[in-house]
């Protein structure tokens, strides 16, 4: 059914750990995106914002656990061929820790660095361009609204790892599982 599979990984494929209320406050957002909060601070206070976010990301390095079901998982997405993308609004010096940490191997990473970041569809549709791969033939996974938004808007299947925090979210996706044992299911059943 899917030719590639494409992930966020804060939430998803680790663990949550970083406190977004608590990052939230030191940077002086209120309940707008975090991003797009610190656009909109005074160019002066962005730096300082920035290094706030990284700070935080690099906490979450440190206490990196993955979800249950992903080593299982990215173990058999290998097997299988399929491709592999990882989709993240966190650094790329982050992603790099976790893929030291992981062993883990993406075909294609994308960070915050890329010019359209989730919700926009642009990354999604930059990966499945450089594989050659019909949106449909491609799921999107992730915790949170912008991964569904990112994933439908480029015309793939998404799905949402649910958790306490976003079921609310649950029916805008293709498919809402509980875990990655679930997940596998929906890929290679």
């Amino acid at each position: 059914m899917f030719e590639a599979v494409i992930f966020d990984m804060d939430g998803t494929l680790t663990i949550p750990a970083i406190d977004f209320a608590k990052l939230r406050e030191e940077i002086g957002c209120q309940d707008e995106d975090i991003i797009d909060g610190i656009n909109m601070l005074p160019v002066e206070a962005r730096g300082r914002a920035w290094e706030i976010v990284e700070r935080h990301e690099k906490e979450a390095m440190r206490n990196l656990r993955l979800t249950p079901g992903v080593p299982e998982l990215m173990r058999k997405l290998d097997s299988a061929g399929l491709r592999k993308g990882l989709l993240t609004r966190n650094s790329r010096s982050s992603f790099d820790e976790f893929a030291v940490k992981t062993g883990f191997k993406f075909d294609i990473v994308v960070d915050r660095s890329f010019p359209f970041l989730k919700p926009h569809p642009g990354a999604v549709i930059h990966m499945l361009g450089e594989w050659k791969i019909h949106p449909s033939r491609a799921l999107v996974v992730g915790d949170y609204i912008h991964d569904i938004h990112c994933g439908k808007a480029a015309g793939a299947s998404t799905c949402l790892l649910l958790n306490e925090n976003n079921r609310r979210y649950g029916e805008i996706a293709n498919f809402a599982v509980p875990d990655f044992f679930a997940l596998d299911r929906i890929i290679f059943e």
